[in-house]
């Protein structure tokens, strides 16, 4: 279980308590009760950012001289209506907002922000690319044309056999375990607050609390020994060594990650809502370098290193309620719409 599938899990509306200050809901009751009343199929509407900087640091010399480095920026915005006769409407637009990388001394960079739209209503998925740089579509030419795709809503309309991955029995087995996964997180106390950043008021004069949250480590070790417990219970020795060896295994590497995570909440302590979500992980990996040595072995060897830095942040809005509206001048995505339509 990693902190991570956190992320996925915030909800919009939370117990509302007495207005009475002292009465007030404690951040780490609101973060529960978000959890504990989790609906994915309910109205929801997300906002979020993404950042990555990957970059590499060489200590010996080696072949390529120049280390990558690479720093990417994503948004998204999306709203989901609630759930009706087994199908979830929904719409968002994702942007790149900024791609810079360096390789192999050699730099690519996008002048400007790319944005893709896109609506579901059932069966129609509508889709939209808007203000690709023309150095991404002169590079991409000799794979894909992408000219005559931009700056036009498109639109295929989903078979039923592939529709039924977005409103079917697949998706309501991925719902059914997000909602569960909330539930036990909150029942097992899982996501704990472990200190406050600030107290502040909005702009609606409502008392905002922004504090640092962590998996509850006693609340993982109680699970853990559970589970070593039931292993102890196997009686042919080798098969229980073994088992063991691998619950110890999955624990210790489940903390070593969690080690790398930080995370933070915000929490709307007037209305009793989690409002955001922030979350932060650095990762260093060795960086290897193979090649064939005078022995004609094949051999690798430690280089330097690559460090990895992930920021990202989901706020959790007012679901917005209102009908999705279809773009009527959209065209049929022949390309794509062929390959799903059945043969006759």
């Amino acid at each position: 279980m990693k902190l991570t599938k956190f992320a996925g899990l915030a909800a919009s509306a939370a117990l509302l308590l007495s207005a009475v200050p002292a009465l007030a809901a404690t951040p780490q009751e609101i973060i529960t009760n978000a959890l504990k009343n989790y609906n994915p199929d309910g109205a929801s509407r997300l906002s979020g950012e993404v950042t990555v900087n990957v970059k590499e640091v060489r200590y010996r010399a080696t072949a390529n001289k120049y280390p990558e480095e690479a720093n990417v920026v994503m948004r998204f915005d999306q709203r989901a209506l609630a759930k009706t006769d087994g199908v979830q409407n929904s719409e968002g637009r994702f942007t790149l907002q900024k791609f810079d990388m360096k390789s192999e001394g050699q730099s690519i960079s996008l002048p400007n922000a790319v944005h893709f739209n896109w609506k579901y209503v059932s069966p129609t998925l509508y889709g939209y690319v808007e203000k690709v740089p023309q150095v991404l579509v002169d590079a991409l030419k000799s794979e894909v044309d992408l000219a005559p795709y931009l700056d036009q809503w498109y639109k295929i309309e989903l078979p039923k056999e592939s529709s039924s991955l977005l409103t079917g029995s697949a998706q309501a087995q991925q719902v059914g375990m997000a909602a569960g996964l909330a539930k036990e997180l909150a029942e097992k106390q899982a996501v704990r607050v472990i200190g406050t950043e600030k107290t502040y008021k909005n702009a609606a004069g409502e008392t905002m609390v922004r504090v640092r949250v962590h998996a509850n480590k006693s609340a993982l070790a109680k699970e853990h020994y559970a589970q070593l417990r039931e292993a102890y219970k196997i009686k042919k020795y080798a098969d229980r060594r073994a088992r063991i060896a691998e619950l110890n295994k999955e624990y210790a590497d489940t903390l070593k990650e969690l080690n790398k995570i930080h995370a933070v909440a915000v929490v709307n302590q007037t209305k009793s809502t989690l409002d955001r979500v922030e979350m932060s992980v650095a990762q260093t990996e060795p960086k290897k370098e193979c090649a064939f040595n005078k022995y004609d072995k094949y051999v690798c060897s430690t280089v330097g290193v690559t460090k990895v830095n992930v920021l990202a942040g989901i706020s959790i809005l007012t679901p917005d309620t209102n009908t999705i509206i279809v773009p009527s001048d959209a065209k049929v995505f022949e390309p794509l719409q062929n390959l799903l339509t059945p043969k006759e």
